[in-house]
């Protein structure tokens, strides 16, 4: 009989609140994993994106030291830098400096994850 009215004891009440009680309890504890499996995913982000940051930032730093005496050449090495550099078209010089304005480039995802 799906529409008789159900008889409330004081002891199916109680069974009621616990059952209710316990359908909360598992709810709260399905989310609290959901919200662990987010946090967890998202450090592994995070640290990817700072992977690839520090190698970005240490080839800044490499390249700027190591061109300093190709942009501060003085007298026949400031030439010979003056003729080599005059061949260059403006698509050479944008794919040169492609890593550095073509956005972070993501490194490869672990194997297994």
């Amino acid at each position: 009989m799906t529409g008789a009215p159900r008889l409330v004891t004081p002891e199916r009440r109680d069974e009621d609140i616990a059952d209710r009680r316990h359908a909360n309890l598992t709810e709260q504890r399905a989310g609290a994993a959901k919200l662990q499996l987010h946090l967890r995913l998202r450090l592994l982000l995070v640290r990817r994106f700072e992977a690839a940051r520090l190698l970005r930032t240490a080839r800044v730093q490499l390249e700027s030291r190591t061109m300093w005496p190709f942009y501060h050449a003085e007298g026949i090495a400031r030439d010979v830098r003056n003729a080599t550099v005059a061949d260059w078209d403006e698509r050479h010089l944008f794919n040169c400096l492609a890593w550095l304005y073509d956005g972070a480039v993501q490194p490869p995802a672990a194997a297994g994850g």
